[in-house]
């Protein structure tokens, strides 16, 4: 998307598209970063304490509904039948840490 920058009192601004503004977040009262890394300008929003309780809802979330797989999971790499710890290595066949296969 290429803009120009617009008149605004005795500076410029910058208008942005209502569709990129829905698509990010973005209304008139999100507070905005400005950087630049020497070459562009970076504006990204701002984002707080609500983005990240949000975050961490949907990772509970995901957790909550994937309970039993991630135990699983994590019980498959605890022990092989050796009692050494697993890894997974050469496509899907399992190898111990020793190199023994399980």
């Amino acid at each position: 998307m290429r803009i120009k920058l617009s008149t605004i009192g005795d500076g410029l601004g910058l208008v942005l598209d209502r569709s990129l503004l829905e698509r990010l977040r973005i209304d008139q009262d999100t507070e905005l970063e400005v950087t630049t890394d020497g070459l562009r300008l970076i504006i990204e929003p701002v984002r707080g304490r609500r983005e990240r309780e949000r975050i961490g809802e949907a990772a509970e979330r995901v957790m909550d509904a994937h309970d039993d797989t991630f135990r699983r999971l994590a019980d498959s790499r605890r022990a092989g039948p050796h009692g050494c710890d697993v890894r997974l290595q050469r496509g899907r066949t399992r190898w111990c840490a020793d190199g023994r296969p399980t």
